[in-house]
């Protein structure tokens, strides 16, 4: 059987999730199997309307029914860059949400707003007799890992899952545990990609010399799920981005992703090398059409040093039985 992805109607217009604003931008997308099924919710902020001008950290919730398994952001070239793009996993909100952190480096930062897309990625499957596992049920399949790191100016640090379990989302956090403002205006994310069934990020602190803690968190689903039989993952990583006028970009179009293909994209991920010479990430960001795009870019920080980054995006589907 060949398996091609199909696009559905806007799941607002179902009546099963109703849109915020009209900057919303939400699709479901299903494997040709029909039995996996994912929705795509794109927001647009500006970071002065949430707060803080500087900084910018906002959780995204999938509709009832789903679970959330990716996230992504994009920022203007503007100086903001992220921090913080991870799952929601405590104990009243595991599996409902994506948070994702951005802000302008340094003490000298503008006190000026700048545009945020996030995009969240949800999760529902349905059963070999056409019905949808429920929420409840699905969640006894999953499982989120989170590794830590010490307090250090930078760290790296993984999240694996048991063999049982196949990764197919992760994100990463900073914590500073009110080390202050000096500490918060200079950490940042390196590297938040997955590896096997690991997840590794790596950030901390470049021009300030101040500590921070690092989570990676890694999205496992069971291989082997009773009336549905299990999920085939790969990682499309060999994409490297060029870096010209002090941008490193990764633009890439997966032809086997979102509708007329085989799989369906999860969560993106992305690598900055060199890992410490001053450059940093202000997007990651899959995009709207067909969910088959991945985009990605960094920029550098008080350094003439010539960068280079990897991008990454898991893709799913039904495994044929």
């Amino acid at each position: 059987m060949v398996f091609n992805a199909c696009e559905t109607e806007p799941i607002n217009e179902t009546g099963n999730y109703e849109t915020k604003s009209s900057t919303d931008f939400v699709r479901t997308y299903t494997d040709g199997s029909g039995q996996i099924e994912i929705i795509y919710i794109e927001k647009r902020y500006n970071s002065e309307d949430e707060g803080d001008p500087a900084d910018f950290k906002k959780t995204t919730l999938v509709p009832d029914g789903y679970i959330c398994i990716g996230g992504s952001v994009s920022i203007p070239g503007i100086g903001a860059f992220i921090y913080e793009s991870y799952p929601s996993s405590g104990r009243n909100d595991a599996y409902k949400g994506w948070t994702i952190a951005a802000k302008y480096h340094g003490n000298n930062s503008p006190k000026i707003g700048f545009p945020v897309t996030i995009s969240v990625i949800g999760l529902r499957l349905k059963d070999n007799d056409g019905k949808y596992i429920p929420e409840s049920k699905l969640k006894e399949y999953m499982l989120i890992k989170r590794g830590y790191s010490s307090f250090a100016k930078f760290n790296r640090t993984s999240a694996t899952l048991p063999n049982d379990y196949e990764l197919i989302g992760g994100g990463a956090n900073l914590d500073f545990l009110g080390f202050g403002e000096v500490s918060k205006n200079g950490a940042l994310l390196k590297e938040s990609y997955p590896s096997g069934n690991t997840w590794i990020a790596s950030g901390g602190s470049y021009i300030f010399p101040a500590a921070s803690k690092l989570s990676a968190f890694a999205i496992g689903i069971k291989k082997e799920i009773p009336n549905f039989g299990n999920i085939e993952k790969y990682v499309l990583n060999d994409f490297t981005g060029s870096c010209v006028n002090n941008s490193c970009s990764d633009t890439e179009a997966f032809p086997l992703v979102g509708p007329g293909g085989t799989f369906l994209g999860t969560c993106p991920g992305f690598k900055i090398n060199p890992a410490s010479e001053g450059w940093y990430a202000n997007r990651l960001f899959t995009r709207t059409e067909n969910n088959s795009r991945l985009d990605a870019q960094s920029l550098p920080i008080n350094t003439t040093s010539r960068g280079s980054m990897d991008a990454s995006l898991i893709v799913v589907r039904r495994r044929n039985q």
